[in-house]
């Protein structure tokens, strides 16, 4: 995804006029804008209709690849793309003036310029296809998926501790990155060095923790909600008799044709049709 939108971002930049360049630039920058389902959606009928022609490729790791590649080039092009336009020209003249050949003067001259921007673009685009979910869902194929696919599959079905231990590992491996980050800036700051970054450190450093006090304030919502749930949840109900008598019957236990007695407020986890309430409590209770 960097190579690829460090490529588009420097025909963009370098080459102002040429044809087909606004298609190509909306080409580039249209996974921005367009939702990820239909990304996902539009790739996953693109590579069903190539694999009936030719046979290739197979839902699995290798679509998962160009689906996150693809989603990656927009959002790495932007970045490299802002830091080419803020370059000074003049740097590149002198160069060519002193006599460097083109490729020269890439690799020695503005490659160096922009290694920042494109370790932003690497970060960037590796936290983008480490977090996707709806991409992997609709081109991952039988024996291949992503760990986000897991998480979602396990959080369903009930989750392990593995997943936990994953997070953490996450969480910290993320926590000690930021902290180097900001005490390497504090020094240059200290040091009166070039790259004072220091306020930037401090600010994502507070944004990280608040991410993840919010995150754990979430998680414990979620779980109060999902067991008050669960609480009203009946595991049996009142069956009207023939003689008008009710009796109580486990859920699992209803049969076909018999009249359940539904209070207000009450859920119940089986199938019926309701025969005496018109009010859409009445119909939302089944």
């Amino acid at each position: 995804s960097v190579v690829l939108g460090l490529l588009a971002a420097f025909t963009l930049v370098k080459y102002t006029r040429f044809a087909g360049r606004t298609l190509f630039s909306g080409m580039v920058n249209a996974p921005l804008v367009m939702p990820e389902v239909i990304v996902g959606l539009s790739l996953l009928l693109m590579l069903v209709s190539v694999q009936r022609v030719l046979g290739f490729p197979d839902r699995g790791m290798f679509t998962i690849w160009i689906g996150h590649t693809l989603v990656g080039v927009a959002y790495a092009a932007v970045v490299i793309q802002a830091r080419l336009r803020d370059l000074n020209p003049q740097l590149e003249e002198a160069a060519m003036d002193l006599g460097a050949r083109p490729s020269q003067l890439f690799f020695l001259v503005t490659l160096p310029m922009i290694a920042q921007s494109m370790v932003s673009a690497w970060l960037l685009t590796f936290t983008l296809s480490l977090d996707d979910v709806v991409l992997s869902a609709f081109l991952s194929g039988p024996g291949s998926t992503t760990m986000p696919l897991v998480i979602f599959s396990r959080a369903r079905l009930g989750l392990n501790p593995s997943v936990n231990a994953m997070a953490t590992v996450i969480i910290v491996s993320v926590s000690i990155g930021v902290i180097l980050a900001t005490c390497m800036s504090l020094y240059e700051t200290v040091t009166g060095g070039e790259h004072a970054f220091f306020d930037s450190a401090v600010m994502l450093l507070f944004f990280l923790l608040a991410g993840r006090a919010l995150d754990a304030e979430m998680r414990t919502r979620t779980r109060a909600g999902i067991g008050a749930l669960l609480g009203r949840m009946g595991k049996s109900a009142r069956v009207i008799a023939p003689d008008g008598t009710t009796r109580r019957v486990a859920a699992k236990d209803l049969e076909p044709g018999m009249l359940v007695l539904v209070a207000a407020g009450e859920a119940l986890a089986a199938d019926g049709e309701v025969v005496e309430g018109t009010s859409a409590l009445d119909n939302a209770m089944l």
